[in-house]
């Protein structure tokens, strides 16, 4: 993980308060690496090292079925909306996709790489089982939900990651009974 820049946000309190304790804001390997400042908050406070692994592809093959194939980047675009969250998955040919000027609601489940550049906000849940890479743009990168990445690269100033399970927990009471014991691990 890299984060690089001044105006970086990570909130691990849950502003939908069904993880009233929260959660350490980001679980830091042993090369990550914080360039500037950024506003960390959690609980612990302090960025912390998970003995946990997730499979991450396996977590996007799990939640997959039924999802809306994403075929091309995504630019310029309106992903569900805040009453009828979607669900889309990316398997990019070039290994990348490129999320900018989005607005999303639901979960984007992506195996590869994604590039995002701002104006990017989404509410709901990011499974990338590569690497996200935060670049410039022209305004902010907002995600309110939860990211879960392989690798991470914060590049530019404005991006705020804030911890919701509301979004997350809407979106999954849209899709088959047999993937919900996702929510369990949240």
């Amino acid at each position: 993980m890299v984060l690089s820049g001044s105006s970086i946000t990570i909130q691990g309190i849950d502003t939908c308060e069904l993880l009233p304790t929260g959660r350490p804001p980001i679980s830091l390997a042993p090369s990550a690496t914080l360039i500037g400042t950024a506003n960390l908050s959690g609980n612990p406070s302090t960025p912390q090292i998970s003995p946990l692994s997730l499979d991450l592809v396996q977590q996007i093959n799990d939640l997959k079925k039924g999802t809306t194939p994403v075929s091309a980047d995504l630019i310029g675009v309106n992903v569900g909306s805040a009453t009828s969250p979607a669900v889309h998955y990316a398997d990019p040919s070039g290994g990348t996709l490129t999320v900018s000027q989005v607005t999303g609601y639901g979960i984007l489940l992506v195996k590869g790489n994604v590039k995002i550049v701002a104006p990017f906000q989404w509410e709901g849940l990011i499974i990338v089982s590569g690497q996200v890479t935060f670049t410039g743009g022209l305004g902010s990168s907002i995600l309110n939900g939860a990211f879960y990445a392989d690798r991470v690269k914060v590049l530019h100033n404005d991006v705020s990651i804030i911890l919701d399970t509301c979004p997350i927990a809407a979106t999954l009471r849209t899709l088959p009974v047999q993937v919900l014991t996702w929510r369990q691990l949240l």
